[in-house]
Formats: C-alpha cells, structure tokens, sequence
C-alpha cells in the first residue's frame, strides 16, 4: 500500500488540556486529533475535509514551564468613571475599560514541549502536496509554535497484525490499554463564531517522550548525502529511546519500513 508521509519538527509545543482554567496550565505529552487536523487546515486552507485516513508519530525531547502574563477581565462598578488612557507626563496609568470592566495583569504558568517530531501519513494526494506549499503557517499548538515541514514524499508500506504504538492517541481503548484516559473531542465545527467540539470520545494517551540515541548532528561529513541523512536520523525510531514502554496491539496497521514507525490509520 502506498501512503504520503509528511516530516514535521518545531522547537516547541504545548497542548492544553480541555476544560482547565488554573494558573499553570499542564500540555498533553502528544498532538490530539484536532491539533493535527488543524495543521491539515492550514495546509490546505479548509476546515470541512473528511473522506480521508491519517496516522501519526510524536515525540519530544524534554519540556519545561514558561511563564506568561495574562489579562483577566474584573468588574468593578466604583471605577466606571475612571478615563480612558494612560497620561505620559503624568505617569499615571488608567484603565482602558467597557463600561465597568477592567483588564488586570496576572502571572500564568504554562508547560511547554521542546524538541517536537512529528511523523504524519496521510492517503490524500491532494492533502499531502498542500504541505509543501501551505496556505497559513503551521503550528503545533499556540500561535507561537511554528512548524516546519521536512519532507512530503510518498512512500510503500507494508501490513502488519500488529500494530506498536507510542507517541499517539488512540480512540475508544479498551481497558488493556496502558496510557493516559482523556475525554478529547475527534474536531471542531466551525459553524458557530465560537467553534464547539465535535464526537467527544475517550482517547488513550502514550507519553512521546524520549532522547536521540545518537544525534542527528554526529554524522560523517563523507555521506553521500548529508542533509538527508540527518533527516533520516531525526525520524528514524530506531534512533529513538522513549521514555514509556511501547504498547502493542493486536490490529491490522501497516509499517513503514524506511523509518521503522507503526502505522494506525483514522478515518475523518
């Protein structure tokens, strides 16, 4: 069978987890559907595809906790008087606000992913040329997590009885699914100013966390080719520890054996 494999890395992702409003804000440990389907968006520039079948690989180095400043909105009625604006040579500050509401600064903790690979396989043709040339910039989570595209090729896999699996989500898991139980919608509808969630369903999360067992970087300088090399390194799982132990699954998937990564494809 053939499919078209898309190389994808960022320097920093983060992922957040739905229905939580704290001050630190924890990432999930791998791309949800809708961020991945989101990033098919932005290729293409529609957000109405369906009709088509997608796997996916993520992984990340290390992560750590950056820290933001929000803006929260407060109601006080005492200060609806208060002018607009901030005077310069006064230096007084005054509050830009709506009626009785007021912007008020906080500090905000949020996890962030560093060292992000994504391994992406779709069935679509039209899909995967649209990554070589996208319509919006791609991301892998906020606005400021920029994505860039290695390699779209399209490459031959074979089948496989069993399918093994590890930086990915998996739907609907059964019990003897080891990993992290999330209630995460499959995409979003855009139909509405405010998108709303779409076939809420229960996922199983498998943490992609894991190190380069040699890097990319450390490659002869008399390659034949060395920038292809080092892409290959950088996406090869044979030259992947992961952290967790992988989970195995009795599924007809396929496997690609170039970059030795499982293949379980979705339907949208």
């Amino acid at each position: 069978m053939k499919l078209y494999r898309i190389l994808i890395s960022a320097p920093t992702a983060s992922f957040r987890y739905p229905n939580v409003m704290v001050n630190y804000q924890l990432s999930l440990k791998a791309i949800p559907y809708t961020t991945v389907l989101g990033m098919i968006a932005s290729a293409t520039g529609r957000h109405d595809l369906s009709g088509f079948h997608f796997s996916y690989t993520f992984r990340y180095e290390t992560l750590y906790t950056d820290i933001e400043t929000i803006y929260k909105i407060k109601r006080d009625e005492k200060k609806s008087g208060v002018d607009i604006g901030f005077d310069y040579k006064a230096g007084t500050q005054h509050y830009l606000r709506q009626k009785a509401h007021f912007p008020n600064a906080d500090a905000f903790r949020r996890e962030v992913l560093y060292g992000c690979y994504l391994t992406l396989y779709v069935d679509s043709e039209t899909i995967a040329k649209a990554f070589r040339c996208p319509m919006y910039q791609l991301l892998m989570g906020r606005s400021g997590d920029l994505a860039k595209v290695h390699s779209v090729q399209e490459v031959a896999v074979t089948k496989t009885s069993d399918v093994t699996l590890q930086g990915t989500l998996v739907e609907n898991p059964s019990f003897t699914i080891p990993g992290e139980l999330l209630l995460l919608p499959k995409r979003f509808s855009y139909e509405s100013t405010i998108r709303q969630p779409v076939d809420t369903r229960p996922f199983a999360l498998m943490d992609g966390r894991g190190h380069f067992k040699l890097h990319p970087d450390y490659i002869e300088e008399d390659s034949v080719d060395v920038a292809y090399e080092k892409l290959l390194r950088k996406f090869d799982l044979r030259n992947w520890e992961f952290q967790r132990k992988e989970v195995v699954l009795n599924l007809n998937g396929f496997i690609d054996e170039e970059l030795k990564t499982h293949i379980l494809l979705r339907y949208v």
